[in-house]
């Protein structure tokens, strides 16, 4: 009888340490321009979290196996060191604390380049239209469908070679400091079929004075992607267009130096490498 207990106890143990909820970090020894994913595992879908970190929150979503997952975008702009992440469980309006830690963001490798511009390509910077184009496209980038669209690893874009990544800190004709590179440059000839690098929803489709002709795309849970410079857009505002789609043709319109693709993703509106999500599935 004892041992029959003994069994039982043993069992009943190891089934809820089976069934714990554990919290995950990827990457371990997250840096600047990273996506940061946070897993929740063996929880219910019908249990509510969010992410609170650097001032803002992030909702959790519900993936296969009982897990629950958040992203979190690490700009190459924020500036490296240890920051407070806090996860809370949502009960009956309120924020009970569920998990917290600090975590160290370490700097990011990011290289310096000039660019070259033609009068009539940099006197762009100055137009007036520049600042309510700004303000349009953040009031897209904080839209946003609540649930993920996406599938899987993200598509290449286009087809040619990386000339410029991420994070880059450039200038312009050796004396105009410039932004920090929010994305990736493909060179490509001109015409060069673009491809939307994962399923999603046009919400913009049309042409910027500093990102020229561009289309961006809603995927879901915060995340979007940009395609900038296009000579032609063959989508619309609305439309679903699936992984690998054609969306239009490399060109060199807005603040461009030559024929190629400006390919960036944001998480709710913060932008990061988004080579990483070639490689992982996020």
């Amino acid at each position: 009888m004892r041992l029959k207990k003994t069994i039982f106890l043993f069992c009943f143990l190891l089934f809820c340490s089976w069934s714990t909820e554990k919290v995950f970090l990827f990457p371990f020894s997250p840096k600047s321009g990273d996506t940061l994913k946070i897993t929740i595992t063996q929880t219910s879908s019908r249990k509510k979290f969010i992410a609170a970190f650097n001032q803002k929150e992030y909702p959790f979503y519900p993936v296969k196996q009982k897990n629950q997952c958040c992203l979190i975008g690490l700009s190459c702009q924020l500036p490296p060191g240890k920051y407070k992440l806090n996860i809370f469980q949502l009960q009956n309006k309120k924020k009970i604390k569920f998990w917290s830690r600090k975590i160290e963001i370490k700097p990011g490798r990011f290289r310096t380049v000039n660019l070259n511009l033609k009068r009539k390509k940099s006197n762009l910077i100055s137009l007036p239209q520049n600042k309510v184009e700004r303000k349009k496209l953040y009031r897209f980038l904080k839209r946003g469908i609540p649930f993920p669209l996406w599938q899987g690893k993200f598509l290449r874009p286009v087809k040619g070679r990386i000339t410029d990544g991420y994070g880059t800190y450039r200038t312009i004709n050796k004396t105009t400091p410039w932004n920090q590179h929010k994305g990736v440059d493909f060179g490509a000839p001109r015409g060069t079929p673009v491809f939307a690098s994962n399923k999603g929803i046009v919400v913009l489709a049309e042409k910027f004075s500093l990102q020229g002709k561009l289309v961006l795309l809603d995927h879901g849970e915060g995340i979007q992607t940009i395609y900038m410079h296009l000579s032609s857009i063959t989508v619309q505002p609305g439309k679903m267009v699936k992984k690998g789609e054609h969306i239009g043709e490399v060109g060199s319109t807005g603040l461009s130096t030559g024929a190629h693709l400006h390919w960036g993703l944001y998480i709710y509106g913060v932008t990061v490498d988004p080579l990483k999500w070639l490689t992982y599935e996020y």
